[in-house]
């Protein structure tokens, strides 16, 4: 059994399979997002790891309706204003980005607190490891190979630590 942690009750002393509890998660941000603009895959994704792990261990308040509810309607406003505003100017927007790297990046930096710390993080690895490259040819993919495994090392040796999770998106 884990440690008691002050603000955590453990919604599951007895370790049920993850599918149950991510099944239960996922019931719980369905009825989260019902009558939303809002899809149920945008919602898991903006609840990420960080919040699946605090729904397993209990953590208040991430666990009831209310917060659910919340952090839906949250979610719900922001998508609605990032479909309305232009999209502004990026630090990585002269880089030879392609659309995987695009929705690699997406994918480990939205929704986070330190979201600007990480794509300018990524930028200074790409660069320095494309000015390294003597090939002008092979720049680009030896910029990417050291961005994408600083952001993927970065996220990793977290997960052992405090998340970085906003909140509020």
């Amino acid at each position: 059994m884990s440690p008691v942690v002050p603000g955590k009750k453990l919604r599951y002393p007895e370790h049920p399979p993850i599918q149950q509890i991510r099944g239960e998660l996922r019931k719980a941000l369905a009825m989260a997002c019902e009558g939303l603009p809002l899809t149920l895959a945008e919602l898991t994704e903006a609840f990420g790891d960080e919040g699946e792990s605090d729904w397993r261990d209990g953590y208040e308040p991430h666990c009831t309706d209310e917060y659910l509810r919340a952090f839906a309607l949250a979610v719900a406003e922001r998508l609605a204003r990032e479909l309305t505003s232009p999209p502004a100017a990026s630090p990585l927007d002269d880089l030879p980005l392609l659309p995987e790297d695009q929705a690699f990046i997406r994918k480990r930096t939205r929704y986070r607190d330190d979201e600007d710390e990480l794509i300018a993080g990524y930028r200074e690895q790409w660069t320095r490891a494309a000015t390294e490259e003597p090939l002008n040819f092979r720049q680009a993919n030896a910029g990417r190979r050291a961005a994408n495994r600083w952001l993927l090392e970065r996220r990793s040796n977290e997960s052992s630590g405090m998340p970085k999770h906003a909140g509020r998106p």
